[in-house]
């Protein structure tokens, strides 16, 4: 898990995305089949972003504390039951199950006629994991 965090957490767009709370835009709109959601009906999703984000954010204005990452793998564990106790997973596994979390949270590509290769001016779009690992 930590090689995870530090490796998104050194990738510029990601970092920023998420240490300038860039996301919350994306989180207070979330589209579930077009349709808009509020937060009262969704208020459980977000949890994983939020703590990874409060991580992120922690590291590069160094007021990391351990009981971040405590929090951290407290709420992947709960959305995450693979990913529950202390056993050492595969970081492959661990990154795509994140990235996929974080996609499902914020939920950008949701609308059927959302084209990829469109881009509204200054948001960052997260990619799914099949789309990370389809080039390699």
């Amino acid at each position: 898990m930590n090689a995870v965090v530090q490796c998104l957490s050194n990738t510029d767009l990601l970092a920023e995305y998420l240490g300038l709370e860039r996301y919350k835009l994306d989180l207070s709109r979330r589209r579930i089949n077009g349709i808009v959601k509020s937060e009262d009906t969704q208020h459980a999703r977000g949890e994983v972003t939020e703590q990874l984000a409060s991580l992120v954010r922690a590291l590069w204005t160094l007021e990391y504390i351990p009981q971040l990452s405590v929090e951290f793998k407290s709420i992947v564990s709960k959305y995450g039951s693979q990913f529950r106790g202390n056993s050492q997973h595969d970081a492959l596994e661990f990154l795509l199950w994140l990235l996929d979390r974080v996609h499902e949270d914020v939920n950008l590509s949701s609308c059927s006629n959302n084209n990829n290769k469109t881009k509204a001016p200054g948001k960052v779009r997260v990619p799914s994991p099949s789309t990370v690992t389809q080039s390699h």
